[in-house]
């Protein structure tokens, strides 16, 4: 896998800048040795950030630590301003965990904010003084584009209490609709009961009893039934092999699909797809 280096893209000795995309296709996983802060301008996809997807979108700002792996599917044209910044930019590791501490949990990395219209207001101003100052370069302007990054830092740390507040203070139902709608985007991905209750601010637990009374089963077997349902359109509305098929739907084994389709469906696949093909 790449790592790639500030240096690669900013000039000799600088330790902070400013770079506008515009990609079409898939780019390959990469890590990098630097902060790097992605906001999108136009345009959809998914973001990969350390083995997890999130949707991306205008409003949204997206946090790449230092040696993560993540690399980015767009939808169509997809536009977004990058932030690079360098370990060495701060005066110290304690401003520098400042910044990586707002995008942690006690648990979790958790990459993706959600900005309202005014936060966007606010982080788009920073963004273009911090490009002023590097562009002038007058007086002690490291000094000032630090004090810059630490504002923007606070505002994200402001957002992200906001944003985490708003999850915990929202209607249960109205939680779980949003989790079935993550789960229905992703449910071809390794997705664990764990993982979702603690995107959604809820315990364990108690997220799981939530799913189990108003769905009528655990979310394994949610998604277990939306990977073979899936499974059972491409046997019938395509020619890709089973094993295709098993590794498309999310099963790293061919044994544990074959098994499970025909527990669900009560044929094996190939049964199927002579009876159903299109």
């Amino acid at each position: 896998m790449i790592n790639y280096y500030i240096t690669e893209y900013l000039p000799q000795g600088d330790t902070l800048g400013q770079l506008e995309h515009t990609i079409n296709s898939r780019d390959e996983e990469h890590t990098h040795a630097y902060f790097d802060i992605i906001i999108p301008i136009s345009g959809e996809g998914r973001q990969f950030i350390d083995g997890k997807s999130y949707d991306i979108k205008c409003g949204n700002i997206y946090f790449i630590d230092r040696s993560i792996p993540h690399f980015i599917i767009p939808e169509g044209e997809l536009r977004y301003r990058e932030l690079l910044i360098a370990a060495d930019f701060f005066e110290s590791q304690t401003d520098a965990g400042e910044l990586r501490r707002i995008f942690y949990t006690d648990s979790e990395y958790q990459p993706a904010l959600s900005l309202t219209e005014e936060e966007r207001g606010v982080l788009d101003f920073i963004l273009r003084s911090l490009e002023r100052e590097n562009k002038r370069r007058a007086g002690d302007f490291r000094t000032l584009m630090r004090m810059w990054v630490k504002l923007m830092g606070q505002y994200f740390a402001r957002a992200m209490e906001r944003a985490r507040s708003e999850l915990a203070n929202r209607d249960p139902l109205y939680v779980l609709s949003v989790a079935l709608e993550y789960v229905d985007k992703h449910f071809t991905e390794n997705i664990s009961q764990e993982e979702l209750a603690e995107r959604f601010r809820y315990n364990s637990a108690y997220f799981s009893r939530m799913f189990k009374k108003h769905k009528g089963m655990n979310l394994s077997d949610y998604i277990t039934g939306k990977r073979i349902d899936y499974a059972a359109e491409l046997l019938s509305g395509t020619d890709m092999s089973a094993e295709q098929i098993s590794e498309t739907v999310g099963y790293k084994s061919k044994p544990q699909f074959y098994n499970t389709f025909v527990r669900i469906k009560g044929v094996t696949p190939r049964q199927y797809r002579l009876e159903n093909k299109k």
